[in-house]
């Protein structure tokens, strides 16, 4: 889940576990940077959401910023909805 704070950078609400996120080493308080090198700073929620892709098995790459670790990017596999 990500929060959407208008003129802000999205930040990383909860990670499920097994979730595509958590794979991708997510953790709750991480800053969502970028999606395939596109900034995410002032998007709101559906730009966000445009930015990943509704393709189970697509690949993106995220750009987080973490306190404790700095900035660093991470593959994250999307995957089928379940509803």
């Amino acid at each position: 889940d990500l929060a959407i704070r208008a003129g802000k950078t999205p930040i990383v609400m909860q990670v499920f576990p097994g979730s595509p996120a958590a794979k991708a080493g997510l953790l709750p308080g991480d800053l969502l940077i970028a999606v395939n090198s596109a900034p995410t700073l002032g998007k709101s929620s559906p730009e966000v959401d445009r930015l990943l892709p509704d393709v189970p098995g697509t690949r993106v790459v995220l750009t987080i910023t973490r306190t404790a670790k700095g900035t660093f990017q991470t593959p994250l596999t999307i995957a089928p909805l379940h509803m």
